[in-house]
Formats: structure tokens, C-alpha cells, sequence
């Protein structure tokens, strides 16, 4: 496969120390929320200055962001995926590597977000392909497929899951008959341990827990959600009470034990509780909501509340607040939705962008009502679904054919 790369590289990384890095999928502890601080809290009426903008292929593939430089994995024309490094600061592509993936699939383009370490970026691409590469040497280590390596079936809609990395380890799920989960040593692909099957293919992508001392991987899948411990492989819990035809969102962690779960195509939402017992863990339901699930966006925890943008196919509820009980605070309603676009959190805000008009909102978070502190529409078209990022205050967002860098930062 390694014979079958193009590779380019055209100018030396440069780096930027001090930056609050956003290094994988949903920021640096995977919760949806950047360590950034001194952000704006009003815009101008045209909206917080774009930096700059780039032209990209079709797709939903999130940004990475380390030293000063954004890692993103674009498509080439139904032929290549392509791993871009540029500049954040300027725009500019730094080098690019690219391999052979040839074919189309539903909602056509790019999914994941890679993963970067001091030394390597880890990809995972539309139909499978994993990829380590040296962005030091600007070259490939290793390489794996999901498919032809590891067992897992080509989905609906492309392979989605973004990697995840922990201490040498790079865990991957195929959620293949052969291998559910799968963690790989980091300079060499090779196999540490791998579960047995877990069930069948979801688009969610794992999560680092740290539960009762333990450090284990969190697995939304169909039809369980698992625990497993991230050292051996062992499977330490499962719970099969929440059910979604296609899981997207990954749980989200609010503290003591407790993962927000949630889902489109009517699956809804619920809290769970993991709690060890008598040596064993177990998982329980906390509460349940069956009216309201969020279909792509991951939700953020912010403030003691929850925040889902709860928009599916049949139901275009909107931002709906929810407390640590259950409870429904407010909702948006569907006068007033966001489609199915994608929010971070920052310094006590939340970033939404609007999934089909395009429009970035500015949103103070709080128990009584949507409070909106500013709007300004930056993008273009339909599907305007991709995870946003941010590193030194500036946003990177995206849309079907087009890259953008925003300065949020107080003036």
C-alpha cells in the first residue's frame, strides 16, 4: 500500500509555543470545550474578522490543532484522501500527504479528525484506511485497514470515528466480528490487544474515562455501550438500554461516573451512572429523556448544564438545556433551530454554528433561556455539519467546499 502514496511536503513546519492546543476530536480532553480564555462577547455587525479561508474538497472532516498548525483530512475528487498541515496563523499549506482511496459513499467526502502527539499524526479515513505518519519527517510509519486488517464492514456512510490516543497506545474500533475494539503501540501498528466482537458498526468514536481509579475506553455501539479497561483490553461493564439505529454523538462526561448519552432517529437521551460494586462495574439509568436526542452535534457540558443542538429528521427541537437531574430547562423550539450543525464551548460561551444557513452564534449558557450575544453568518450551503476547533483564539470552521480561521479573542 506504501508503494501506492503520493507524498508532497513544500515548506518546514514552524511552531508556535503557548497555544492552547486542540490536538484531537473535541479538543484536548475530548469534551467539546477549549482551554482558551479573554474571548469577545459581542462582534461587530459583520462579525468577528476572518483571518483567513481556504478552498477545500466535500466533506465533515474536523480540524486538529498543534504548535501552531492545523491537521485536517481532506478528499480529492472521489480519489485520494489527503492529510493537509497549514499554517494557522497565515493559512498556509505547510505540506500535504495523500494516498489512494478511490470511490464515493453517502454524504460523499471527508469524516474524521486526526490525532497528533510530539511526533505523529494518526488518521482514519472515509473507507478505512489508518494511517500513522511522522510529521516531523513528513513521512508515513505505518499503515492499517479497518477493513482488510481488522475485519470491519464498509458502512453507509464511511468509516467516522476519529482515533484516540493514550499513552503509547492508539485505540481504534473496527466493531467487526474479528476485533470490537483495538489498541495499537503507536510507533508500529502492531497489536497490543484487541476485544471480541462488540456488536455492530456505529459512527461514534471512543472516549478516555477514568472511572473509580480505573482508566478505561468508553464505546457507544450498537446494540451496547461498553467499558473497557484501556491497559489489558478487558471488558469491565456493558449497558443495553440505550438504542439508536445510527449513533453518532460520543457520551459525554460530566463527572462522578456520569455520561450523558444521546442520539438522532427519534433514540432520544439519558444519563448513566457507572459505579463499581462488590469489585465489578456496573451501569445504571440515571434518567431518561425519549423526546429530545441530537443527531450529529456532540453535547456540551458547561456550567453544571447540558447544551444539545436536538435536531433530527422528524423533530427540529433546537439547543435544549437540560440539568444534572434530567430536567428540561428551555428549548429553542423548531421556529428557531440550528439544523444539525456542531458547537464548542470556550471560556464560559458556546460557538454554534447554524447547519444550513451558515451562521456562527454566540451563545451565554444559563438555566433560564437562550441568551444570544452575537450572530454573523460565515459560511456557505447545505450540511454544514463538521466539529469546529479552537487553539489562541481563533476558530477554525468549515463548510462543503471552504476552510475559515475567525479571531474570537477580546480586543
Amino acid at each position: 500500500m506504501l508503494s501506492k502514496i503520493i507524498a508532497a511536503a513544500t515548506l518546514v513546519i514552524t511552531s508556535s509555543p503557548a497555544l492552547a492546543d486542540w490536538p484531537q476530536f473535541l479538543g484536548p480532553t475530548r469534551n467539546g470545550i477549549a482551554l482558551d480564555t479573554g474571548l469577545a462577547r459581542q462582534w461587530p455587525p459583520s462579525g468577528p474578522p476572518v483571518l483567513w479561508r481556504i478552498e477545500l474538497g466535500a466533506g465533515f472532516g474536523g480540524a486538529a490543532i498543534r504548535d501552531g498548525q492545523i491537521y485536517m483530512l481532506d478528499r480529492i475528487i472521489d480519489q485520494r484522501d489527503a492529510l493537509r498541515v497549514i499554517d494557522l496563523e497565515s493559512g498556509q499549506e505547510n505540506w500535504r500527504f495523500e494516498y489512494e482511496a478511490t470511490g464515493r459513499t453517502s454524504y460523499h467526502g471527508s469524516r474524521s479528525t486526526p490525532a497528533i502527539d510530539e511526533q505523529f499524526v494518526y488518521t482514519v479515513g472515509v473507507f478505512g484506511h489508518v494511517y500513522c505518519i511522522d510529521h516531523r519527517a513528513r513521512q508515513p510509519v505505518w499503515t492499517k485497514h479497518l477493513v482488510e486488517d481488522l475485519g470491519a464492514s464498509n458502512p453507509k456512510f464511511g468509516f467516522s470515528q476519529s482515533p484516540l490516543l493514550y499513552g503509547d497506545l492508539v485505540i481504534l474500533t473496527p466493531l467487526s466480528d474479528q476485533a470490537g475494539v483495538v489498541a495499537l503501540e503507536k510507533k508500529t501498528g502492531n497489536i497490543r490487544w484487541q476485544t471480541a466482537a462488540l456488536g455492530n458498526l456505529a459512527y461514534t468514536s471512543p472516549l478516555m474515562a477514568t472511572i473509580e481509579g480505573v482508566d478505561q475506553i468508553m464505546v457507544l455501539g450498537k446494540p451496547d455501550i461498553v467499558g473497557i479497561d484501556v491497559n489489558s483490553g478487558q471488558i469491565l461493564w456493558r449497558y443495553a438500554g440505550f438504542q439508536c439505529r445510527a449513533p453518532i454523538p460520543s457520551p459525554t462526561p460530566v463527572g462522578n461516573g456520569r455520561f450523558f448519552i444521546t442520539g438522532g432517529y427519534n433514540a432520544g437521551s439519558m444519563m448513566i451512572q457507572i459505579r463499581k460494586h462488590d469489585g465489578r462495574f456496573e451501569a445504571y439509568e440515571d434518567f431518561w429523556i425519549p423526546q429530545y436526542g441530537a443527531h450529529i452535534a456532540n453535547p456540551l457540558f458547561i456550567k453544571g448544564l447540558l447544551f444539545a443542538n436536538c435536531t433530527t429528521r422528524r423533530n427540529k427541537d433546537g439547543l435544549v438545556c437540560i440539568g444534572l437531574g434530567g430536567e428540561i430547562n428551555w428549548l429553542t423550539g423548531p421556529m428557531n433551530h440550528f439544523d444539525m450543525g456542531n458547537m464548542i464551548g470556550a471560556d464560559g460561551l458556546i460557538f454554534l454554528i447554524h447547519g444550513k444557513r451558515g451562521t456562527l452564534h454566540l451563545i451565554e449558557p444559563n438555566a433560564t433561556g437562550l441568551r444570544q450575544l452575537a450572530s454573523a453568518k460565515l459560511l456557505d450551503g447545505e450540511q454544514i455539519w463538521a466539529p469546529l476547533a479552537m487553539s489562541d483564539g481563533k476558530l477554525v470552521i468549515r463548510d462543503q467546499h471552504q476552510m475559515k480561521c475567525v479571531d474570537v479573542r477580546a480586543k
